[in-house]
């Protein structure tokens, strides 16, 4: 296994351990808790199916619709405005309906698709800019609204560069293999970075008193 891989895979436990030692003081971040598993899963899974079948595409693809389900799910429970559940609705069928047209119709899971990725990726930071207006997150205390505004952020930049990074895929024949090499090692490496600042969120955030 190499480096890169054994950090991510502690830094996504590291990740876990942080949430569920968390879960006192924010009860409504499980969803959030279960997603940092699922991804831990479906690294560990990888590892076996490239050696057994030489392409970890089809645990990947199912990964962006369950994971992409449970972070909205997540960003759903966070908003405290209940006008936009019918908002989380047509989202939550958008994306199912959209993975399932390109990965079960237009072609399979043996393949990693991109299209799909991408419109999900911009329905997932469409609803954290959302959650990012202050107005959305007017029942929580003041440290509680620092560890989400802080979360939905760094989501925020962890689903651009998959964004950004899918979208060159897109174009990989017109670019050369050392661009593209680079942006492999962006993913790779911003992932443990990006779990990392999540763990230091839900664990090391200091508590303030609100103020009256």
């Amino acid at each position: 296994m190499r480096v890169e891989l054994i950090i991510n895979h502690i830094v996504q436990i590291i990740l876990i351990i942080s949430i569920f030692k968390s879960k006192n003081k924010i009860k409504s971040i499980f969803p959030f808790y279960i997603f940092a598993i699922v991804a831990e899963a479906n690294d560990l899974i990888s590892q076996v199916t490239m050696r057994v079948i030489q392409t970890n595409s089809i645990n990947s693809n199912i990964y962006v619709l369950i994971s992409s389900i449970i972070i909205l799910y997540q960003l759903q429970v966070w908003n405290t405005k209940k006008f936009t559940n019918f908002t989380y609705l047509a989202s939550y069928i958008a994306v199912i309906l959209i993975w399932s047209i390109e990965n079960l119709i237009l072609s399979n899971l043996f393949t990693f698709n991109i299209y799909n990725r991408i419109i999900i990726y911009l329905i997932i930071i469409s609803h954290c800019l959302i959650l990012l207006n202050p107005f959305s997150l007017t029942n929580y205390s003041r440290n509680k609204n620092e560890i989400i505004f802080t979360i939905t952020a760094i989501l925020v930049v962890k689903y651009s560069i998959y964004v950004v990074s899918e979208t060159v895929w897109i174009n990989s024949a017109l670019l050369s293999t050392s661009f593209q090499v680079f942006i492999f090692n962006i993913i790779v490496f911003s992932n443990p970075i990006i779990n990392l600042l999540l763990a230091k969120t839900v664990l090391w955030m200091p508590k303030r008193p609100d103020i009256i």
